[in-house]
């Protein structure tokens, strides 16, 4: 027998992770609410919530837990008119958070944001789930180093507009990484369908559409970084606001990497021309067999320049604040000690 083999597997055996435990939250378990569960789950712990709806918000502090509402999508678990810490019916701030096949509906909040899931955590995947009437679908904070996916998702009727504030449906700071990929955005009540802060973003066989009453702005608003959209569509109808723009590039921070949108289609019903990206970044943008309306254009990079200038001004002014500190260093160097 190699007892060295043995050891080094033994050794390895003991290095991996626990299995988390399985915690099963509904009516007739010890576990009613999920909000029950969140203060008693663990780190690894996969959280099984039946059937039903619940009037309640839970606050997720855990790493690397799966929350999971049924298999049959006839039969939802639905969390509604709540919110904890006056932000989400799901406030996660831990890392590597799961949420699969969970409705998230109506809430409200005082300030006018409340989300279906605040995601204050980083790398939060979002699987077969909805987000329908609420001021905001997710709102994340900034991770510069983190990742949001959302995969197989509805978000419908969401946004909310005050005097303070326009809440897109799904609020985004700057992430490493947002990834959407098979969903549909529909019926904006207000504001942006999705508005990004920075970072690297992906829209991937997804649908973008206003729908009856929908009176969405920008489908995608980005603050930065690099664009992929693929295989996508962008239907804007008759009461969507200006501006025009299905998609929208903005570079504040001098962030913008390059895009590319390829094999995506605009429909266009608000009576204005259409345009599918708008370039308002120094960066470019490379567009592969993407389909517009008569009278609409895929790209409108008029504001160019503007973003140019911006990010002109904004290297001569660091370069002055560099050199201003270098004389002040100097001449605090002469003084008498």
């Amino acid at each position: 027998m190699n007892f060295g083999a043995l050891f080094a597997l033994a050794a390895g055996l003991l290095a991996l992770p626990a299995a988390g435990a399985v915690l099963k939250v509904g009516p007739q378990e010890a576990l009613a609410v999920p909000s029950q569960a969140a203060r008693v789950a663990e780190d690894g712990d996969t959280i099984e919530i039946a059937a039903g709806e619940y009037y309640d918000c839970a606050v997720w502090r855990q790493n690397d837990i799966t929350i999971t509402g049924p298999d049959d999508p006839t039969t939802p678990a639905v969390l509604t008119d709540a919110a904890c810490q006056g932000k989400a019916l799901f406030v996660i701030t831990g890392r590597g958070v799961t949420v699969r096949r969970l409705t998230f509906s109506r809430v409200r909040v005082a300030d006018g944001n409340g989300a279906g899931i605040r995601a204050e955590g980083a790398d939060l995947t979002v699987v077969h789930s909805r987000f329908v009437n609420n001021q905001s679908g997710i709102l994340a904070a900034d991770q510069p180093e983190g990742t949001l996916t959302i995969l197989d998702s509805v978000f419908e009727r969401n946004g909310a507009a005050t005097d303070a504030r326009c809440v897109a449906t799904l609020a985004v700071g700057s992430l490493r990484l947002l990834r959407i990929e098979r969903s549909r955005f529909a019926a904006a009540r207000a504001c942006d369908m999705v508005r990004v802060g920075g970072g690297r973003t992906e829209v991937v066989e997804s649908r973008f559409e206003d729908g009856p009453g929908g009176a969405a702005q920008r489908m995608l608003a980005l603050g930065g970084g690099a664009l992929l959209v693929r295989d996508s569509q962008f239907a804007r109808g008759p009461g969507a606001v200006p501006p025009e723009a299905a998609i929208e590039r903005r570079d504040l921070w001098g962030t913008a990497g390059d895009a590319l949108v390829e094999r995506t289609t605009m429909f266009n019903e608000t009576g204005r021309r259409g345009v599918l990206v708008r370039n308002l970044t120094s960066g470019t943008v490379r567009l592969e067999g993407n389909r517009v309306g008569d009278g609409d254009v895929v790209l409108d990079e008029t504001g160019w320049w503007m973003a140019r200038a911006r990010s002109m001004a904004r290297g001569a002014l660091d370069t002055a604040r560099g050199l201003a500190g270098t004389v002040k260093r100097g001449l605090r160097s002469l003084l008498p000690v």
